[in-house]
């Protein structure tokens, strides 16, 4: 009798454990399926109409929240299982089913985990505005395509290539801004999924790819500084006004002797304006072909 009062309070107080177990597993799985269906709901509503970090903060959010819950019911399944273990043994139906259930969770628990470490790095993606920054760059080399396409067809030389060396010089800034920020978000990845992991690997190469970008834009914008480092729009305007009368010039005086006429004297003034503007075009002598326009 002495020896049978323990066991008996041993195993009434063991009923009573399972008993709140039970009535508190249930409480978390439903708290579980609340807090999943909360997710789906918040990133279904903002899917549409959300920004990039909107979507990625609510992420963060609700899956912290899925997980937390989620902890608890393997902490509460772990607690039964060591029960289970003591009262009925470590191969016993109830404690394998059990085991089988925290397996089961913790499997669950690492899917979350690294949906919630993919919403993290978009998270401060987005806050850093990457997106925003490549749109833009995006935008400026468009914009400047386009006006040089157009500055050339008007035969505009000098003027295209000074809207590209001023292009670049803006280009070289942002890609800049956007490397640190891809750069920002290497190290996220290799703390978050490790070194090897492919999404980190993909972002080392984009990495790559754009200190190439950078150092080929810097390579074309070094070897247009010579030339356009300190020319203004009027000047680049004025040296394409003299190359465009110089060639028509010169056309004349091709076009007189190809044709056979007896005019010397026009082909020798003609020739002489065009050298007298090839000149002013070397030395960069501004004024005379102000006044040379003038004249003429």
């Amino acid at each position: 009798m002495a020896v049978g009062r323990p066991i008996g309070s041993m195993v009434v107080s063991l009923g009573l454990e399972a008993t709140k177990f039970t009535d508190g597993l249930k409480s978390i799985q439903n708290q579980f399926r609340l807090a999943k269906s909360e997710m789906r709901a918040n990133i279904a509503e903002l899917s549409s109409t959300g920004t990039a970090y909107e979507k990625a903060s609510v992420k963060v959010d609700s899956l912290t929240k899925v997980m937390d819950v989620n902890q608890r019911k393997i902490e509460s399944l772990r607690e039964t299982y060591q029960n289970q273990v003591r009262t009925q043994g470590k191969y016993s139906n109830a404690a394998m089913r059990t085991a089988s259930k925290i397996n089961d969770a913790i499997r669950v628990q690492e899917n979350y985990r690294r949906q919630l470490n993919d919403a993290k790095v978009a998270m401060n993606e987005a806050k850093r505005g990457t997106d925003s920054l490549r749109v833009s760059l995006e935008t400026l080399q468009k914009t400047t395509t386009a006006s040089i396409t157009g500055l050339q067809a008007q035969g505009k030389t000098n003027e295209a290539n000074l809207v590209k060396y001023r292009s670049l010089k803006e280009e070289i800034q942002q890609y800049n801004r956007i490397l640190d920020d891809e750069k920002a978000k290497l190290k996220e990845l290799v703390n978050a999924k490790g070194a090897d992991a492919r999404e980190t690997q993909e972002q080392k190469v984009k990495v790559a790819e754009l200190n190439a970008k950078i150092q080929q834009s810097q390579a074309s914008y070094d070897g247009m500084s010579s030339k356009y480092k300190n020319m203004t729009t009027a000047q680049a305007q004025a040296k394409d006004s003299v190359h465009k009368l110089a060639s028509s010039y010169k056309s004349m005086g091709d076009s007189v002797k190809s044709a056979g006429q007896k005019l010397t004297g026009f082909s020798t003034i003609a020739n002489m304006v065009y050298l007298l503007i090839k000149l002013a075009m070397d030395t960069k002598n501004w004024l005379s072909v102000v006044i040379l326009q003038t004249k003429l």
